[in-house]
Formats: C-alpha cells, sequence, structure tokens
C-alpha cells in the first residue's frame, strides 16, 4: 500500500472482517482442531463486540477465546468491560469462550502521558496493578496480559 493508505490495523470494513474472521477460524478449527482460534484484540466500541459475536453466532463460527485491551487509571471501568463482553458472549450462546484481557496497563489519560508515565512506574502504578489484579479474580477473565515489561522503553512500570 502507498503510505497514505496506511492503517496500523483492520483497514477493510466489518463485513470484509467478519468474512476473514470466519474463513480463518473455520479453516484453522477444522485442520488444528486442539487450537484455540478466538481474537480480534478489541481496544473499545463494545457496541462492536456485539455485532461481531452475533454474526459469528449466526453463521456457526467457533470463538475458543475473546481478546480486548485497555489502558486507563480506572480499575472499575476494566471491570464493567470484561462484565460486559462477558455478558454479550453469553447471550450469543459463547459460553465456554474465555475472556483474554490482552493488553493492560495504568494510563491516566493518552492527553497527559509524561505525567501518566511518571506515575505508572511508581507507587500508584503499582498499586493499581496489585489492585486491579485482586479485583479481576472472581471475575470469567482467564487471561490478563500486562503491557510491557520492556526496560528499554520509556516506560513500562514493571521493571524500571
Amino acid at each position: 500500500k502507498a503510505p497514505e493508505e496506511h492503517h496500523a490495523t483492520w483497514a477493510g470494513n466489518r463485513e470484509q472482517f467478519y468474512d476473514f474472521y470466519e474463513t480463518a477460524a473455520k479453516y484453522l478449527k477444522k485442520r488444528f482442531p486442539h487450537l484455540k482460534i478466538g481474537g480480534p484484540a478489541l481496544a473499545s466500541r463494545v457496541w462492536w463486540t456485539d455485532e461481531f459475536v452475533e454474526e459469528m453466532a449466526k453463521r456457526n463460527v467457533p470463538i475458543d477465546f475473546y481478546s480486548w485491551h485497555m489502558y486507563t487509571s480506572d480499575i472499575n471501568k476494566m471491570l464493567n468491560r470484561n462484565n460486559e463482553i462477558h455478558e454479550i458472549l453469553i447471550k450469543y450462546g459463547y459460553t465456554e469462550t474465555e475472556l483474554v484481557l490482552d493488553e493492560w496497563n495504568y494510563v491516566e489519560s493518552w492527553n497527559h502521558q509524561p505525567r501518566s508515565f511518571r506515575k505508572l512506574i511508581g507507587a500508584t502504578g503499582a498499586a493499581f496493578c496489585g489492585a486491579f489484579m485482586i479485583a479481576l479474580q472472581p471475575t470469567a477473565n482467564s487471561v490478563a496480559a500486562y503491557f510491557e515489561a520492556d526496560v528499554i522503553k520509556e516506560w513500562c512500570g514493571i521493571c524500571t
């Protein structure tokens, strides 16, 4: 693609994504039935989760795990999102689908990154991480992948 057409994530429309996911998931599940098939690493827009899961249910497409991510300083916001997604999965019959929080970390505001990052690498970030991991325990979530623990980057939280 030309640079002006570059997209950081999916560049097609929703219907194209649904077709793509259906084709990939059904093929991979048939060829490798032991693999867990899922996605789509959603960052926001819960309405899209509802639409996607409903469409996959209509097409009888497997969703072994549903992945999403969030950066915030509000634990309740993260827990509410987790519960919303779980309720949507249940509504369409995906009762065994695992919830995977594939990226999360403390961020107060993307508009004030230096302030957020200073807190992230200190006591505030540590307290947030510990409190969130405790709060997540009784939920339906299976995985919570903290982002990130790379000491080379300017921010991370775990190793600085």
